[in-house]
């Protein structure tokens, strides 16, 4: 009788054992496709961030060399820029998205000040500098704020209300 019910305690040791393994194994792969995602929705924001700061400086130099130019200057010269970059690596280089970008932003409201264009700096310096290696590291959620933040007060320096450019703005 005994042998009974130690049959039974091992059996059920053996489910508990392989019930541990098998939930690690599927929070492991859970983890990291909850990871995966999460780190794409953010590269996704302070990519379009970078790219925005990164667009309005080149747009402010355009503007600067040649003011009766304004987007399709800045365009042509990322577009430059990228071909340059890219030679010997890619046949086709990818096209420009500046005039994308800002498609019916009035280039004639922007209005380019030192301190603006000091934010926009700050905010490309945030992105490179943003910790993709520790995203443990409990700063990260403060930088992207601080990065956000930047971005709210460079569109109000440059005179700009962007509705619909990019979802999930906390604006």
């Amino acid at each position: 009788w005994d042998s009974i019910v130690d049959v039974e305690a091992s059996w059920r040791q053996e489910g508990e054992r392989d019930g541990a393994v098998a939930g690690e194994q599927q929070g492991r792969e859970q983890g990291r496709v909850i990871g995966l995602d999460k780190g794409h929705e953010i590269g996704h924001e302070l990519g379009y961030y970078a790219g925005c700061a990164q667009a309005w400086l080149q747009i402010d130099s355009a503007q600067q060399s040649a003011p009766e130019a304004g987007i399709e200057t800045a365009a042509r010269e990322q577009q430059q820029q990228e071909e340059e970059e890219e030679e010997g690596k890619a046949a086709n280089p990818a096209p420009s998205d500046v005039a994308g970008l800002l498609k019916g932003v009035d280039m004639q409201r922007l209005h380019f000040t030192d301190r603006g264009r000091k934010t926009l700096h700050q905010i490309i310096e945030l992105v490179d500098s943003f910790p993709i290696e520790d995203v443990t590291n409990p700063e990260v959620s403060d930088r992207i704020d601080k990065i956000r933040s930047k971005f709210k007060v460079a569109v109000s320096q440059l005179g700009l209300v962007l509705e619909g450019h990019q979802q999930g703005l906390n604006f």
